[in-house]
């Protein structure tokens, strides 16, 4: 088996159902939750995220089972093991890569829904259940963290740059489009149609405003930004990798990833 598929998130809807049975909430969050998966938790939470144990101990505190019904609802009829797996195997196919891939569907606080981290010395791809409402777009989220993945194994970032790191997210969005076709453009960014129409409109003057002036992270990354809509970063990085694609005809998935300065400088 190239790959394996850890999921942490029964223990947490086992911590849930718990609740009521035990005297402290605490307790029985490190008794069901935290202590099973205390080193990949602490990877995610306290180094990625940044998180203290106050921070946890107090979101803890406040949890109610009824916060996570829908999701829990969600995750009886929607095989998400099953799903994970044949997104996985479909994106090796066309990336050819041999190499065992480790996926780790979770709960968090506050996570993103999709992100990689370095984990026990390989990178490892995290989903972080607690903000799904649905899994309508989840071949397209696990294959732009696939991408992403890749990408971090076989071309990490040599130094920070903001434009490169915009092309390596528009590569990622541009191989969710190659892995799963059809879908309309907008699903690929995560955005919706009206967001999606504007940055199309506004697409010269944002990408003369990227490439032009000091840009900061959040201004294209963030949702506060009086330059940039949000996600203006995924959608330029997407436009520039389309363009380049567009202009030149080469439109192979592993070119693109070895020459992401070719993207930024055509």
């Amino acid at each position: 088996m190239n790959m394996k598929i850890h999921c942490l998130y029964r223990d947490f809807f086992l911590f849930l159902r718990m609740i009521s049975l035990e005297r402290d909430v605490w307790s029985a969050f490190r008794k069901y939750y935290f202590d099973k998966h205390r080193e990949f938790l602490k990877r995610v939470w306290f180094s990625s995220q940044k998180y203290t144990m106050k921070n946890i101990r107090e979101r803890v505190s406040s949890i109610k089972r009824d916060d996570y019904s829908a999701i829990e609802s969600e995750l009886k009829i929607f095989d998400i093991e099953e799903s994970t797996r044949e997104v996985i195997l479909h994106c090796k196919t066309i990336l050819h890569d041999p190499d065992p891939c480790n996926v780790y569907l979770f709960v968090g606080f506050f996570s993103p829904d999709g992100f990689v981290i370095e984990y026990r010395g390989e990178h490892v791809i995290c989903i972080g259940l607690e903000r799904f409402s649905n899994f309508r777009n989840y071949d397209i989220l696990l294959s732009h963290e696939y991408c992403h993945y890749i990408l971090n194994k076989q071309c990490p970032r040599k130094k920070e740059s903001l434009k490169s790191d915009i092309v390596r997210e528009g590569i990622c969005v541009y191989f969710s489009k190659v892995a799963f076709p059809g879908k309309k453009e907008h699903h690929y960014l995560f955005l919706n149609e009206e967001l999606f129409s504007d940055l199309e409109k506004n697409s010269g003057t944002l990408m003369a405003r990227l490439m032009g002036g000091k840009v900061r992270r959040e201004d294209v990354f963030g949702s506060c930004s009086r330059d940039f809509p949000p996600r203006a970063g995924y959608y330029l990085g997407y436009r520039l990798v389309k363009d380049f694609v567009e202009k030149t005809g080469i439109d192979d998935i592993g070119f693109l990833l070895k020459e992401q300065n070719q993207i930024l400088i055509y």
